[in-house]
């Protein structure tokens, strides 16, 4: 059976020409690889290391030191040994003995006695009985009516209330407009002035007394 022919197989062979050229375009292929590979990694890498950034930080400018101005200290002379001497005059205290006019004492003036108060009181004149009224004397009613009166600084009655009634209305109200319009008083009084005040009367109607 015969073999196959390889170049390879044969001890004593010599390289052709293609065959030079073809482990060149190889070796130089490789060469070209190992170049792109090479290159593209050192631009990598240059592009991944930036340099560090350059940061410029102005100057910040610090306030001046506040200047104090020590305070100013006279100047002494220690030659000068004048001493000086301040009189102060003791104090003046003012007496009130009561005494005017070359000595002679003034007496104080005496208090008035405060005026009393008085209280009010009836002019007897003017306290007159109402007349009867004629139904209530046919009808034989009778009774006392006991009036609260108001009398003013003049001593007019300025109201008349009332506070017990005689059971008759006719005989209270007769009673009310007679003291208001006949009556008269001596107005109360306080330190001396003239003042309102109030007070109570009866009104009686007797059968007997009537006119």
């Amino acid at each position: 059976m015969q073999q196959p022919f390889h170049l390879t197989a044969q001890p004593g062979a010599r390289w052709t020409n293609e065959r030079i050229v073809g482990v060149g375009f190889v070796a130089l292929l490789h060469v070209i690889a190992i170049w792109a590979i090479l290159t593209g990694l050192v631009q990598k890498i240059v592009k991944t290391i930036d340099p560090p950034p350059i940061i410029w930080t102005a100057p910040v400018p610090h306030p001046p030191p506040p200047t104090t101005t020590a305070p100013r200290i006279p100047h002494v002379n220690p030659t000068d040994h004048t001493t000086r001497q301040v009189i102060v005059p003791p104090p003046t205290f003012t007496i009130d003995d009561g005494q005017h006019n070359g000595g002679g004492t003034t007496d104080p003036t005496p208090q008035q006695p405060a005026t009393p108060d008085t209280v009010v009181s009836g002019i007897g004149g003017t306290h007159t009985i109402p007349a009867y009224p004629p139904l209530a004397r046919r009808l034989g009613e009778q009774g006392s009516v006991r009036l609260s009166i108001t009398i003013s600084a003049t001593g007019d009655v300025t109201g008349a209330n009332v506070v017990q009634s005689s059971g008759f209305p006719d005989l209270d109200q007769t009673a009310v407009d007679w003291v208001m319009s006949h009556w008269k008083y001596k107005p109360a009084t306080h330190a001396g002035i003239a003042v309102p005040s109030q007070t109570l009367a009866n009104v009686v109607f007797n059968l007997q007394n009537a006119r």
